[in-house]
């Protein structure tokens, strides 16, 4: 028995995990339900909606976490493929929010070297000191009693 393979839009199908979506109420089912979500969920072969969720779970997240704002531009060019034929060219691209990072000030020594230390400050001659461990004794202390109360 020949195992026949699957057609690529199928094997995207296949492997896709289908997760219960809960649709809002004042969602319109027929927007859901229209011929632009369905031709675009089979744009690549499913694999461009993958795309786009994992890009906006990472966008929002980074937004979130950062408190920054963050951006996807989904575009899609169109040429005609010929007789009733339409070929659809897909990009994705995202500006996710990056952490600021912190600034470092240096000195710069002779030669153009930097150095955390000033290079006209003398330096104190400090040494690392040895650490002795001491056994701690851990005394146990009763608790106060209550004082009487007295009436």
């Amino acid at each position: 028995m020949s195992s026949t393979p699957l057609a690529p839009n199928r094997q995207a199908e296949m492997s896709i995990e289908v997760q219960h979506i809960e649709v809002p109420s004042d969602l319109p089912l027929a927007a859901i339900q229209s011929p632009a979500i369905a031709a675009l969920c089979r744009v690549e072969g499913g694999s461009l909606i993958t795309e786009f969720n994992d890009t906006l779970r990472e966008v929002v997240g980074a937004a979130y976490n950062l408190n920054k704002a963050g951006e996807i531009t989904l575009k899609l060019k169109f040429k005609p493929g010929g007789k009733n034929r339409m070929t659809i060219l897909p990009s994705i691209s995202a500006k996710i929010p990056k952490e600021e990072r912190a600034e470092t000030s240096m000195f710069v020594a002779q030669g153009g070297q930097l150095t955390p230390y000033d290079p006209e400050q003398e330096r104190l001659p400090l040494k690392v000191m040895k650490f002795h461990e001491t056994a701690a004794t851990i005394i146990d202390v009763p608790a106060e009693k209550p004082a009487a109360r007295v009436v």
